[in-house]
């Protein structure tokens, strides 16, 4: 978990005794339709615990630990809080919230 430390006017304190924690991202299902290896191809992941709602929070999606950005051509590798439709929150059939992040897949090279 994470300790905390406080600091008031320079002064900060020991770290808390008092731990906090995030519960784990799970990833519930996956959404592709059949593209071509030139990328742009939209695809969607389903879960839970992604933390897309949190407040100055951000999703990075990486292939074997390679950062994608999340819309073809753009340079960033981060999708932020509700940004452009790219996040977005269901209820599904038995009441259960889900969280999906929207993404376009690279084009398939031999580094990604």
């Amino acid at each position: 978990g994470h300790v905390w430390i406080v600091t008031v006017d320079g002064q900060a304190s020991d770290e808390s005794d008092a731990t906090t924690s995030y519960a784990s991202p799970v990833i519930v299902s996956d959404i592709i339709g059949h593209g071509s290896t030139a990328g742009e191809q939209w695809y969607v992941l389903n879960g839970t615990n992604f933390g897309v709602f949190a407040d100055a929070s951000h999703v990075e999606v990486m292939f074997d630990g390679v950062a994608i950005s999340p819309v073809f051509g753009e340079t960033t590798t981060k999708i932020y809080n509700g940004e452009d439709s790219k996040t977005y929150s269901t209820t599904d059939s038995d009441g259960e919230a889900l969280e999906h992040i929207s993404f376009q897949l690279p084009e398939m090279t031999d580094d990604v």
